[in-house]
């Protein structure tokens, strides 16, 4: 059982006995708002587009980070989000975002990244595309945020029963020109694949090749990327989420 695997065993026992691992202090009658301080503390934070540190604390601080993805995600998992002031927090991040993630994730309307990891208004830079695919907006998205924000974590998402990935894996011929790019972007991870294309286990394997195509159309189309993963400034954590249990696993 890895790292991550023993901290959601854990975590979850304790949600599931009652007792909130992240449970916020009580206040006391007249006391400011922990959520606004907060706030008020994350709208002070530099924004900066580099990190610092030696290449093993640039990684440490971008596992770091992934924990506490986990961490929210085994609240939403559990049913026990966070309760959140949404018009402070609107209010704290009015002069500018410090978001350490960016998420390229399916456009799925199951799969908000945002609420399945628990996360705030400014917490993720969501870039959302069927299939996960990649293409150059798609990229030049995800290139700006690294070039602006102070991202430390670029996280491929896919997710099981994937629509894209089942019409890709279908082989059909699509009755638009941008379909057939969509399922063209899926179709190197179907085609490394063995087994029966219809069946649930190809599927499954198709979603998790997919997500490890996307990683790796990325780095080979974006020379930004590319750099910032190369000099560990950015690290690229993939990842599939379960419809069934809202779990994230990530993928090695």
């Amino acid at each position: 059982m890895d790292c991550t695997r023993r901290t959601f065993v854990s975590h979850l026992g304790l949600i599931l006995a009652g007792t909130s691992p992240w449970a916020e202090p009580a206040a006391w009658a007249g006391a400011p708002s922990p959520l606004t301080a907060q706030h008020e503390e994350h709208s002070k934070l530099p924004m900066t587009t580099h990190a610092s540190g030696n290449e093993e604390d640039k990684l440490a601080a971008a596992e770091d980070i992934w924990e506490k993805l986990v961490e929210g995600n085994l609240r939403f998992v559990a049913g026990k989000p966070l309760l959140r002031d949404f018009v402070a927090r609107r209010t704290a991040v009015l002069a500018g975002q410090h978001p350490k993630v960016v998420v390229l994730g399916c456009s799925d309307s199951r799969v908000s990244p945002s609420v399945i990891f628990d996360q705030d208004l400014g917490d993720l830079v969501e870039v959302r595309t069927a299939g996960n695919v990649t293409d150059t907006v798609t990229a030049g998205s995800i290139e700006y945020a690294l070039e602006h924000l102070p991202i430390r974590v670029l996280l491929i998402l896919g997710h099981e029963k994937c629509g894209a990935v089942k019409t890709a894996a279908s082989g059909q011929k699509m009755p638009t020109a941008n379909l057939q790019a969509m399922v063209d972007k899926i179709a190197p991870a179907i085609a490394r694949l063995q087994g029966d294309h219809s069946s649930q286990d190809f599927l499954r394997k198709a979603e998790e090749a997919n997500v490890r195509q996307c990683a790796t159309d990325l780095l080979a189309d974006s020379p930004i990327v590319l750099r910032e993963t190369a000099a560990n400034n950015v690290e690229i954590i993939k990842a599939i989420y379960s419809l069934t249990t809202g779990q994230v696993r990530r993928l090695a």
